[in-house]
């Protein structure tokens, strides 16, 4: 859980606007292009989940024992947002996604293990 202490950002504004807009298409995109041929680079998005919440371990690392961001204030209007991405599922929907993730990187798994004893070659 969030500790609810404020931490300065190394993002402005307008970064972190755009952070919390394209964020979790970002992660669906990438999944989508490392699902054309790459097990290792699905595993490395899939094993974590879906994301929620804004996050940058450079820009906006977490404190020790944190698990997210839940807000983001902006100095300049004295406005607060939920830290949640735009169009990132909740609950039930997310772990749908999840599973359907996890099942597709399974099977790409499968599909590179086979692969892999018909392409070793020995050199005589």
């Amino acid at each position: 859980m969030p500790s609810g202490t404020w931490h300065p950002s190394g993002y402005a504004k307008d970064t972190v606007l755009h952070l919390l807009d394209t964020g979790f298409e970002k992660y669906t995109s990438d999944v989508e292009k490392a699902s054309k041929d790459c097990a290792a680079a699905v595993r490395r998005l899939v094993t974590k989940g879906p994301p929620e919440f804004l996050e940058d371990k450079t820009a906006l690392p977490l404190p020790e024992g944190d698990t997210h961001i839940a807000r983001v204030w902006f100095q300049a209007d004295g406005k607060e947002l939920s830290a949640r991405l735009r169009a990132a599922p909740e609950g039930a929907a997310r772990e749908a996604l999840w599973n359907a993730q996890r099942e597709a990187l399974a099977a790409m798994e499968a599909a590179e293990a086979a692969g892999q004893g018909s392409s070793v070659h020995a050199q005589q």
